[in-house]
């Protein structure tokens, strides 16, 4: 397999590697229901699936994902958007950081 990849955010046709990846990692019953709840509707968006994918550019196929969690997060008397990490694949890690006064997202990636 070539080394080229590229790290964007979660698109809809993502969805099906998504639930599968979900399911035989962490899952038994991991469904578009559940994901739709979890971050469709969540009380916080960034406006999009907040999902990092890592993507194989040769054939295309999200080969790990990284799903974060907007957060409103208070302090004193400022209010600002966070992002919380899950970790669904251990073999990988992605980080983002995201500053919402310069709408800037950039990405960290490490293999253990």
């Amino acid at each position: 397999m070539s080394d080229e990849y590229v790290v964007r955010w979660f698109r809809e046709d993502d969805l099906p590697a998504y639930i599968e990846g979900l399911n035989k990692a962490l899952y038994d019953e991991y469904d578009e229901e559940v994901f739709d709840w979890k971050h469709r509707r969540a009380p916080f968006s960034l406006g999009f699936t907040s999902v990092a994918v890592v993507e194989h550019v040769p054939t295309g196929a999200p080969v790990a994902f990284n799903p974060f969690m907007p957060l409103e997060v208070r302090a004193g008397r400022e209010v600002f958007m966070a992002l919380r990490r899950y970790t669904i694949y251990k073999s990988t890690m992605v980080k983002i950081y995201y500053s919402p006064s310069y709408h800037i997202f950039s990405f960290k990636i490490g293999w253990q």
